[in-house]
């Protein structure tokens, strides 16, 4: 599910990944082909970024629309400080 998140003034948009189908698709559908799987070289899950590098994403991993409208991968220790806006 996509939670909206802020810190100070800042507000970024962000979804876990659990590291199973279901997420993998729902990840897949907000962030597009960009999000993908390569199990024939290496096991992973990966986010092209807008730099055009490849982010390797684990369970719990979170991918994050940032406030420059660009998706990037944050670890849960990047997400300490962020409050959840329900």
């Amino acid at each position: 599910m996509i939670k909206k998140f802020k810190n100070g003034c800042l507000i970024i948009e962000a979804i876990q990944f659990e590291d199973n189908a279901k997420s993998f698709a729902e990840i897949r559908d907000w962030v597009g082909r960009k999000f993908y799987y390569n199990y024939q070289t290496y096991p992973f899950v990966f986010l092209e970024t807008s730099r055009h590098t490849f982010w390797g994403v684990v369970k719990d991993d979170w991918i994050v629309l940032s406030a420059k409208n660009c998706f990037e991968v944050y670890r849960p220790i990047h997400m300490e400080g962020w409050e959840e806006i329900k």
